[in-house]
């Protein structure tokens, strides 16, 4: 890889710059220093081939993925990442982020956990990440999808309260399909710099579903009062509000898991 990185078009959403370069991105300038680069690995593989953002970081800045990847904090069973320790102030970035496909997922349903992966490492304070169009080189998935699949899933994170800056998307090769792609998606979601709100749900309640006290002595049946669908290209969610009894759970609502929550101290004693 020897061209230099360069931004081609950039948007603000959510108090977020997403940026897409053309470029490689190991040789990212100064003055557009990020808290973590991401890379993409087969699972486990991490060899430097010349034509990969990992064999660019060996030959460029001698930066070995799998000697990191001996010493990292490891979330692939839950995330499908892990991350290294600090590295020498003197690189443009100051951690590396593995993300490698461990399920039988599309690439595009699982690159969301990138962003869940850096909320602990960004705490509260405005990161920047760097990241290439990650499962698209010789993994082989396309590009504009997992462009799109990029950018929705900041989005969903930064709704949720991930606190990111700056998001720079890089592309090896020049492509003016991507960048049409890429502004398109700017169309989508692009809004000046604003305070972002809560996310909620407003919810009507009747008066015949007013929660009374007699409801909650009594036992009530569990019923949905209102739902909400959201889409996007990678799935489909769908949010129920209900009111009752939760233990009344009908065969119709059946969930793979059921929350409660306990005082520490009587759970730690049930379980010793």
């Amino acid at each position: 890889m020897d061209g230099q990185m360069k931004i081609v078009s950039q948007f603000t959403s959510l108090n977020c710059q997403f940026k897409l370069a053309f470029g490689d991105l190991a040789t990212l300038p100064k003055e557009e220093s990020v808290d973590v680069m991401v890379v993409s690995a087969f699972p486990g593989d991490y060899t430097p081939i010349k034509s990969t953002l990992i064999g660019a970081l060996k030959s460029k800045l001698n930066i070995n993925i799998a000697e990191l990847a001996k010493d990292k904090v490891d979330y692939r069973l839950f995330y499908n990442c892990w991350y290294s320790h600090l590295l020498p102030t003197s690189i443009h970035f100051r951690r590396i982020l593995c993300f490698e496909n461990m399920t039988r997922l599309h690439p595009a349903q699982a690159v969301g956990d990138i962003f869940r992966c850096v909320i602990p490492l960004f705490d509260g304070n405005k990161g920047k990440m760097a990241m290439p169009i990650v499962s698209s080189g010789n993994q082989g998935f396309d590009r504009a999808t997992m462009l799109i699949a990029t950018i929705e899933s900041a989005m969903t994170w930064l709704q949720c309260g991930l606190s990111m800056q700056s998001l720079i998307i890089c592309s090896y090769h020049e492509d003016k399909k991507l960048l049409q792609t890429f502004n398109s998606t700017r169309a989508r979601f692009e809004m000046p710099t604003q305070d972002v709100p809560d996310v909620f749900l407003e919810m009507a309640v009747t008066e015949e579903e007013t929660i009374t006290k007699a409801d909650v002595d009594t036992g009530r049946k569990l019923h949905i009062t209102d739902s909400l669908v959201i889409e996007d290209s990678v799935c489909t969610s769908t949010i129920k509000f209900a009111c009752g009894d939760l233990t009344d759970l009908q065969k119709s609502d059946q969930v793979d898991v059921l929350v409660v929550s306990s005082f520490r101290s009587k759970l730690m004693d049930k379980i010793k």
